[in-house]
């Protein structure tokens, strides 16, 4: 029984359609394998892919969130520099005025919301790259000399004593309020920008401010070439807020 089994076995192995039908399985199987082996390499790349677009992602996510937590804590930083003349009442600023020039500001002695403001330039600059800080220094070189306007005319007031005494309550008042009138439109601007940093979500352009001077139709200071013009014109309307404000 067993020796007809294996010779029908020997002679289905000897035949050719039994070689056919066993190479076709073997070719089978090889293809088979082949697509197998290729489809999971196209797996592995795709899997790859979207791994390194992940890690990209989360990197690009991490950015972002540092440059907006550092963008929210120099925003807070230049609001706080801009209300700094918010703090002084009628006297103390007349007294601040006159003792406080530009040409000390790298001391203590220097306006008021300025004491911070040039680490906070150099600050952007390092974190967000050279020039980001323009916008927000051009505003404060306006007020810087605008001060300087304050503190020329008020001790001249104190030599000639043409609006009456300077240190009367009426003067002081009057001082005061000539001061925060040329000073609003850039506090508002310096508020504006710092509010700008402290919302971004850190993706993107950091927004510098350019924006907002546009929007606000800010001028500058024009610079040492025009700057006896321009002190001049700045001297004579604050001269005329003072006496509006005495009359």
């Amino acid at each position: 029984m067993n020796t007809h089994w294996w010779g029908q076995f020997g002679a289905q192995v000897a035949s050719p359609e039994w070689a056919a039908n066993a190479l076709q399985t073997l070719v089978g199987a090889g293809v088979a394998f082949g697509v197998a082996i290729t489809v999971l390499r196209k797996q592995l790349d795709h899997d790859r892919g979207l791994a390194r677009k992940q890690r990209q992602e989360d990197l690009a996510l991490a950015v972002a969130q540092r440059h907006a937590e550092a963008a929210a804590i120099l925003g807070r930083r230049a609001i706080l520099g801009a209300k700094a003349l918010e703090n002084f009442d009628d006297p103390g600023l007349v007294a601040c005025v006159r003792t406080r020039s530009i040409g000390t500001w790298v001391t203590d002695e220097i306006m008021p919301g300025l004491e911070d403001t040039h680490d906070l330039t150099t600050e952007i600059s390092l974190v967000f790259g050279e020039g980001m800080a323009s916008p927000f220094w051009k505003v404060w070189m306006l007020r810087l000399h605008q001060w300087e306007v304050f503190r020329r005319t008020l001790l001249k007031l104190d030599q000639t004593q043409e609006m009456g005494p300077t240190n009367s309550p009426d003067f002081e008042h009057s001082f005061y309020n000539a001061v925060d009138k040329r000073m609003a439109k850039t506090s508002a601007i310096l508020k504006e920008i710092g509010k700008s940093w402290v919302r971004w979500d850190g993706t993107g352009t950091f927004p510098a401010g350019d924006a907002i001077l546009g929007q606000r139709n800010f001028e500058g200071w024009p610079g040492h070439r025009e700057s006896a013009a321009w002190a001049e014109a700045e001297r004579a309307m604050f001269l005329r807020d003072i006496q509006e404000g005495l009359t």
